[in-house]
């Protein structure tokens, strides 16, 4: 196991002990060609580079091998079915990766430049900089929960255009939720990989 923004993730050994039964890596390759579950996200360490599934991933195959065994349903139609879960996961995966990806960045720049004597302030404002603020995402969001409302006010028509226009912008409130955790995550690691060089440049002068 490797930890990845505050959760275990498995590698793909790992997911096929925790799944157990007849659950393989061939069966674990073939859910990720037809796109049930993600590719694994890829590690460096020492000794090679590693791929790692987050846990709720894990549940995800869990719950699709019961439904593909007790359920006595195809995969395609698991993708169907499972559809929203599906979506949301891939959210949540997207954010976690991009947060585990800007911590390392951060770290190594960090790293730089307790070694070089440079200070780390730059380095740190540049590896969280983002065109969206915490305040334009809000702003966004608000806007569309009242194209949402305005969506619902009419119950009369549930036409299914009407029907696509809701799940869009309620889909575009949860990608705008994921940016919003991760600008948040950046920001917690900013302030406290901060506060790490600044003890480790008061331990060298001491």
């Amino acid at each position: 196991m490797f930890k990845i923004a505050g959760e275990d993730w498995l590698t793909s050994q790992e997911v096929v002990d925790n799944i157990g039964g007849d659950f393989s890596l061939k069966r674990l390759e073939y859910l990720r060609s037809i796109k049930l579950v993600p590719p694994p996200m890829k590690v460096g360490h020492g000794d090679g580079t590693k791929g790692y599934y987050p846990p709720y991933v894990v549940e995800l195959i869990r719950h699709s091998e019961r439904d593909h065994k007790v359920g006595k349903k195809s995969y395609p139609d698991i993708i169907i079915a499972r559809g929203d879960e599906i979506e949301t996961i891939e959210i949540k995966y997207k954010r976690d990766q991009k947060s585990y990806l800007t911590e390392r960045e951060i770290r190594k720049q960090l790293g730089r430049s307790l070694i070089s004597g440079k200070q780390p302030e730059e380095i740190i404002k540049q590896a969280g900089a983002t065109k969206l603020t915490l305040e334009d995402i809000t702003k966004e969001m608000n806007e569309l929960k009242q194209q949402l409302k305005s969506l619902f006010s009419d119950s009369e028509d549930m036409s299914m255009v009407k029907l696509s226009r809701i799940k869009q912008k309620i889909s575009k409130i949860e990608n705008l939720e994921a940016k919003k955790d991760s600008l948040n995550q950046v920001s917690h690691y900013i302030r406290a990989l901060g506060g790490q060089v600044a003890g480790a440049r008061l331990a060298r002068r001491e």
